[in-house]
């Protein structure tokens, strides 16, 4: 079985609605995620270190199946001035906050621990995903997200 580290396409980041919480000086959560999208390519999967958000497709798309290790949360989004200047017709679709609950050591490429699930977290910032879970992503765009091979120390 393999797993996948995603490093998806990053069109903007927190905004200043949000309202999280922190912990020795780094983000633990987000009690409201508001993110503001300065660019967009079309992906899917995007992220704000350390979040990661699905469209609304890919989001029933999990639901619907029987892939475990997650929550989703509702978030708030908006464009900058920018984006509405180089994209006035552009509607966005949906997002929603993906909540890995699954934890995943890495060296290497090689896994060293895992706690079983389709989604982890690895080092409290980068999404690793099942192969299970990484068939379901492949239906959808994230053409900009960078895809890292995981194997199973032997």
């Amino acid at each position: 079985m393999k797993m996948y580290l995603l490093e998806p396409e990053v069109p903007g980041g927190i905004g200043n609605n949000s309202k999280l919480l922190y912990e020795n000086g780094r983000i633990k959560q987000a009690i409201h995620l508001h993110y503001e999208f300065e660019g967009w390519l079309g992906d899917d999967l995007i992220t704000t270190s350390p979040f990661f958000l699905v469209t609304e497709g890919i989001a029933n798309a999990i639901k619907e199946s029987d892939l475990q290790g997650y929550s989703f949360k509702d978030i708030e989004i908006s464009t900058s001035y920018s984006f509405k200047e180089l994209h006035p017709n552009r509607v966005l679709p949906r997002f929603q906050l993906l909540i890995p609950v699954g934890v995943i050591e890495v060296e290497g490429k090689y896994i060293t621990s895992w706690t079983g699930h389709d989604f982890c977290m690895k080092s409290r910032i980068d999404l690793v995903i099942s192969e299970k879970a990484f068939e379901l992503f492949r239906k959808y765009n994230i053409n900009n997200c960078d895809i890292t091979e995981l194997e199973f120390k032997a």
